[in-house]
């Protein structure tokens, strides 16, 4: 935990609110956007969201200062999103992007053609689709590592597993991917 984030945290657990609020503007975005990635739905991941940090506020006073306050944060909204899946009963949709995730904006100077514009969005929406195709617990991994950017460690300590196990999860994952994948180029050719 960086020195900042840990006298915020000691600030909110006295109940200084400006800290809490510091602490939400600091998070939000990404959770929001692990939400996105785990649900499928803006809409529900909003919620989620919300809803993590209610549960953070109400636990922060027995929240250990001694760890990371990051995994202990993404651990509540993982699973808080395989809590809503699991009501949900019923696989999510596509993933919508949030704005700095969005594959047909360009960051160069060039402007690309409007072609390979479709066709990073239509490849993209595949790849989304076959992430929310995968079962909740190698989808989690990859949302994780791949879309979040968190090392082993952290994923490890926010699903409450082993390291060893996460690398597992994601070579499983990835072998399903590929295979989906490789079955949507197929469709495509024929």
């Amino acid at each position: 935990m960086n020195p900042n984030e840990g006298i915020l945290v000691q600030r909110a657990r006295r109940g200084d609110p400006g800290a809490f609020t510091a602490l939400v503007e600091t998070y939000r975005e990404r959770i929001t956007r692990l939400a996105i990635n785990l649900l499928g739905s803006r809409e529900d991941a909003e919620d989620v969201a919300q809803e993590t940090f209610v549960r953070v506020y109400s636990t922060l006073p027995r929240f250990d200062t001694s760890r990371p306050f990051a995994p202990w944060l993404y651990r509540i909204a993982t699973n808080l999103c395989l809590d809503h899946l699991r009501r949900r009963k019923a696989r999510p949709q596509t993933a919508q992007l949030p704005e700095e995730m969005d594959v047909t904006a360009s960051s160069s100077l060039a402007v690309p053609s409007p072609e390979n514009t479709a066709i990073r969005a239509e490849t993209h929406a595949e790849v989304m689709r076959a992430v929310q195709g995968l079962p909740e617990n190698y989808r989690v991994v990859v949302v994780l590592r791949y879309l979040d950017d968190l090392p082993y460690s952290e994923i490890a300590e926010i699903l409450g597993i082993s390291e060893a196990n996460v690398q597992m999860r994601l070579s499983r994952a990835r072998q399903r991917l590929r295979a989906a994948l490789h079955n949507i180029q197929g469709e495509r050719s024929e």
